[in-house]
């Protein structure tokens, strides 16, 4: 199992389970931090495969008015935030 740790104002992080041992791949697999670069103010998060595609998704939730983030897994240790596409962006903020 990995580990997803929703930060409050610093990068988020993913720990990656590589056998018993963790690496850190929040920069890398696009949850560390906004689009733009700017760290979110997690709150908690939840883990499903809300697309039903065979893969763990991570939802975060977010404070001072930032819209909450749903990371759809790509199947390649890196993740899309499609919290505005899916039109939960806005009313989240």
């Amino acid at each position: 199992m990995d580990l997803f740790v929703a930060s409050d104002t610093v990068a988020n992080f993913l720990f990656a389970n590589r056998g018993g041992l963790f690496e850190e791949i929040g920069l890398s697999a696009d949850v560390a931090y906004t689009a733009d670069g700017r760290a979110r103010s997690g709150m908690g998060v939840d883990s499903a495969d809300f697309n039903e595609a065979g893969w763990m998704d991570l939802f975060v939730a977010n404070i001072d008015e930032e819209i909450f983030s749903l990371y759809q897994d790509k199947k390649d240790e890196t993740f899309d935030d499609i919290s505005m596409p899916f039109g939960i962006g806005m009313p989240t903020r």
